[in-house]
């Protein structure tokens, strides 16, 4: 007996931990308190992304810092946000950057819209499930305990699931018809609405001027009063924090542009040929002009570069054009054209 003891592999801190980084997929900086990280790198990551949400930056940002402290509330989820404002202004893609940034993929964004689940029979496949199955929020949550979930749309979920979302937020805890119990303690919530957006619509042509801050204000101040009056106060007071993002100023259109275009620049077939691509000034005017509408604000931008800067790129490689090694440029001609000139 005493030999089989001796034989027995010694489970170490060290053990226990890499275990628990293997399962919930959390960086080593978030698991070992020995790891340091700092508000302002943190920051950095998410505003070279993220552009002209500093305040929605700065409550992500905060979360984090206070996950890794451990400073949570460990009977809540760690995070309940609500993100108002315009439409294509980085909501969506700022609960995306965060999952891939605490979990180094976004396949832990588990993501619902919740048009798809109003009235009942969505309630029912949301959250109760059919027989032995649950429902969809609750199987993906079993799956994915660590975390990030985004409702999209919150505004339009049936009357049952806000019933439910409430022990979520206040707990971390749901309980299904069927009597089973989901622990959301460990995930982030975040929930966006286009209550009070139409607001921003005075915004001419949908950018912020530098001398609207004013103007925007008022609108925000508008924006929360619209949204106390739609939510109820149970909701509203089981929030961490209500997050405003602000209209696009045309420099942060023209960064997203400018970040669309290097993804394409610094795809396969670009790095692969070794091909040296230079964009001309005029090009950013361009996808400013077709990438961001009042609308859909820069939602847009993605199908933009894609059409009228990735697929000149790729017919002038296919037709031989451009060759390995060579230098071209991107412009726009007078007709409005969009030419790849080889240097």
């Amino acid at each position: 007996m005493a030999k089989r003891e001796a034989n027995r592999p010694k489970i170490t801190p060290a053990d226990v931990y890499e275990l628990f980084r293997k399962r919930t997929g959390l960086p080593d900086f978030i698991i070992f308190r020995d790891k340091k990280i700092k508000a302002e790198e943190i920051k950095e990551y998410f505003s070279r992304r993220i552009f002209g949400q500093e305040e929605a930056v700065n409550d992500i940002v905060g979360t984090i810092i206070s996950l890794k402290a451990e400073l949570n509330d460990p009977g809540k989820p760690v995070a309940v946000f609500l993100f108002v404002g315009p439409t294509g202004v980085g909501k969506t893609a700022l609960a995306r950057l965060l999952a891939e940034y605490l979990f180094g993929t976004d396949k832990k964004l588990l993501r619902y819209d919740m048009p798809e689940f109003a009235g009942y029979a969505g309630f029912t496949r949301l959250i109760v499930g059919m027989g032995n199955k649950p429902g969809r929020l609750v199987g993906d949550v079993l799956a994915n305990p660590f975390s990030v979930i985004l409702l999209d749309e919150i505004e339009k979920a049936s009357e049952q699931v806000f019933n439910l979302l409430l022990p979520v937020m206040g707990e971390g805890r749901l309980t299904d018809e069927m009597g089973r119990t989901t622990s959301f303690q460990n995930t982030i919530i975040i929930m966006t609405s286009n209550v009070g957006a139409e607001l921003y619509s005075s915004v001419p042509f949908g950018f912020l001027r530098p001398d609207m801050s004013d103007e925007v204000k008022t609108t925000e101040k508008q924006v929360i009063e619209k949204v106390k009056e739609y939510f109820r106060p149970e909701f509203i007071n089981r929030l961490t924090r209500i997050v405003q993002f602000k209209p696009l100023s045309r420099e942060g259109v023209r960064l997203i542009a400018q970040q669309e275009v290097e993804k394409v620049v610094h795809r396969r077939g670009i790095a692969s040929r070794n091909l040296k691509v230079k964009v001309a000034d005029n090009v950013f005017e361009f996808l400013i002009s077709i990438g961001y509408s009042q609308e859909y604000g820069a939602r847009p931008m993605q199908r933009a570069v894609e059409r009228y800067f990735g697929y000149p790129l790729a017919v002038a490689i296919s037709t031989g054009d451009i060759t390995e090694g060579d230098t071209v440029e991107i412009n726009i001609d007078d007709s409005q054209k969009v030419n790849v000139v080889k240097k």
